[in-house]
């Protein structure tokens, strides 16, 4: 044993607490724009499970069932509201991006995708993405 990790044992032993560099060097934030096109993936799922359920699309994104093991988050990464439009047989989902204002670039770009809805499921008209 070394004299680190014997230090280590001695200070675990007393109840204080030891840095762990491997731990803390693996833990990151997801990025805002991930998190948006994440959550919006998960609604997709959300509005399939709510058509099974219901045999028609839901009117609003508070009528969406939770999924066990999925988020139920309908914010961007921003903590902003997922707009949610229904118009027909389509669902629109949009996020203004960082600055919170339709339009822009980079950061502040517009995250928009579109679900068909058919029958008993929701098909992706234009996925939401990254780039």
């Amino acid at each position: 044993m070394t004299r680190s990790q014997a230090l280590a044992l001695v200070c675990v032993l007393a109840g204080c607490s030891v840095p762990n560099p491997i731990v803390e060097s693996t833990v990151t934030t997801i990025p805002p724009d991930s998190a948006t096109v994440t959550n919006m993936h998960v609604i997709q799922q959300r509005v399939e499970k709510y058509l099974r359920e219901n045999g028609e699309p839901p009117s609003s994104l508070d009528q969406l069932p939770v999924i066990p093991n999925k988020a139920a988050s309908t914010t961007d990464g921003w903590g902003r509201q997922i707009a949610f439009v229904v118009n027909g047989n389509t669902i629109t989902l949009t996020s203004c991006g960082a600055d919170g204002k339709p339009g822009g670039n980079g950061d502040n770009r517009d995250f928009i995708a579109s679900m068909r809805v058919c029958d008993r499921t929701a098909e992706w008209v234009n996925p939401p993405r990254l780039d």
